[in-house]
């Protein structure tokens, strides 16, 4: 009788064919689980933001829960919101000095290029 591991299983569903470039900034480098998973959510836009749950038929405010000034959406949230930008330069700038830009897009490719596994 042949034993099956949980492995082969998830080989059988896994997508294998398109690697995404954001992979190395996700899963790579030292941080614990629980971060890593919240990076995914973030990338994948699973995370549940105000729109989300508008959509879902929910009520409550749509604005941003940090700065109240636009819809609170996940290119809100880590592009265009003044808290985020607030943030990153308290933060991030020593590290990093540059002026992060208000396009979600952009702000992921940068970090993939500059944030690899860190």
């Amino acid at each position: 009788m042949q034993r099956y591991k949980i492995q082969m299983v998830w080989d059988v569903f896994r997508p294998k064919d398109v690697p995404v470039p954001w992979y190395s900034l996700v899963w790579k480098g030292l941080s614990p689980p629980r971060d890593k998973f919240i990076v995914w959510m973030i990338v994948k836009n699973y995370i549940v933001t105000c729109d989300k749950v508008a959509r879902w038929g929910g009520r409550g405010p749509l604005s941003c829960v940090f700065c109240s000034c636009a819809l609170e959406t996940r290119a809100h949230l880590f592009g265009e919101c003044v808290v985020y930008k607030e943030l990153y330069a308290g933060l991030l700038a020593k590290e990093f000095p540059r002026t992060p830009s208000d396009d979600w897009d952009v702000e992921l490719q940068w970090a993939v290029s500059h944030l690899r596994g860190k």
